[in-house]
């Protein structure tokens, strides 16, 4: 007679998450691995004492925002309100509310609050003083960092508030200058407040500062990139060569930690044009049958990305690099591929379309 077997006993997926640090819901929410993120947070809130939940609720809260959906996270904000409330933090409780505020009224009801509360709480625009605890000040840097952002949202892009923008600026730098354990968000808005200004080069380093902080941060690797991609511009309408060629390699070096961060496939395309651009079709086309052939691993709890997506990302670059070339036929191959792939693909479409059009001269 068989002997029984020993019963494996497995803990259910919200005993894993529980046990799990919180280090690493953050740090899936800065590879910008949402919903694997809030599930850590959501996991740890599970019948954990009131005095510690309000953290996760505000995490859970930004995240649900962060994919737009709007009436969960003005729920979720006003829990955390709640909770920050019940452990003494009164400033994160109302830097809770406005974002409740923010999310199911509007944005400029929101900055007209936090304004007039700054004007109320901080008059001297310092943090609380010199009697403030760091605690209140860490507080304080997350409101002025919201602050900052308000503000950029309020401008606009046809014609920029040069008022707003030092406003903007001036929130965004005392948000760093206090500090709080995840500034590296801080450092994201004050690169953002000097792109809307046009200064590339102080974006490119706040942007720096954000990734030293957080050197997995994909949302300062994505803005970085983009700093990069102008940098470089200005280097070709200077006919500065050296100083493209060094700003191209400090992009692709960027794209690489980007895509090792968190492979999407738009990075990945900037990567193949760049190749194309420094070192020629043959190197891009060789990286892009390298990638659809071993595609990187993809996450279920990606927000925004596929492996449809990456593969018809992917094809529609290897056309854009052949039409280049002039190689018309073997282009429309790729994007008549990628067609297949996605055919609700309108830039697949308009590509099949406009190489028809070449063709036919």
């Amino acid at each position: 007679m068989a002997e029984p077997q020993n019963r494996k006993r497995t803990e259910s997926l919200s005993k894993v998450y529980s046990k799990k640090p919180i280090s690493e819901g953050y740090a899936l929410w800065d590879r910008e691995y949402l919903l694997a993120a809030m599930r850590v947070f959501t996991f740890k809130a599970e019948g954990a004492p009131p005095f510690v939940l309000a953290p996760y609720l505000d995490s859970v809260a930004e995240i649900t925002l962060q994919m737009h959906d709007f009436e969960d996270a003005a729920e979720q904000f006003a829990i955390a309100a709640g909770k920050y409330q019940l452990i003494d933090q009164k400033i994160l409780a109302d830097l809770m509310r406005f974002k409740v505020t923010e999310v199911s009224s509007s944005a400029e009801i929101a900055l007209e609050q936090v304004q007039a509360y700054l004007a109320a709480q901080d008059p001297q625009g310092n943090g609380g003083g010199e009697k403030s605890t760091e605690q209140a000040k860490s507080a304080f840097a997350r409101v002025y960092a919201y602050l900052a952002d308000l503000l950029l949202g309020s401008l606009d892009e046809e014609q920029v508030n040069g008022t707003v923008l030092q406003q903007a600026r001036t929130a965004a730098e005392l948000a760093v200058q206090l500090g709080w354990d995840r500034d590296h968000c801080g450092w994201l808005i004050v690169g953002d407040v000097h792109v809307a200004s046009g200064d590339y080069e102080k974006a490119k380093e706040a942007y720096g500062e954000a990734l030293r902080r957080c050197p997995h941060y994909a949302k300062a690797l994505e803005r970085q990139a983009g700093v990069l991609q102008q940098l470089v511009r200005a280097a070709e309408e200077n006919a500065d060569n050296a100083g493209k060629a060094a700003l191209q390699t400090e992009l692709l070096s960027l794209l690489n930690r980007s895509i090792e961060v968190h492979p999407l496939a738009n990075t990945l395309r900037e990567k193949a044009f760049l190749l194309s651009e420094m070192h020629g079709d043959d190197v891009a086309l060789a990286f892009v049958a390298e990638t659809l052939e071993r595609p990187p691993p993809e996450e279920i709890d990606v927000v925004g990305s596929s492996a449809k997506e990456t593969t018809s990302t992917l094809l529609k670059a290897k056309a854009a690099i052949l039409a280049d070339g002039n190689q018309l036929d073997a282009a429309l191959e790729a994007a008549t591929r990628a067609l297949e792939v996605d055919p609700n693909d309108e830039e697949a479409k308009s590509i099949i379309r406009d190489l028809h059009e070449s063709m036919a001269v």
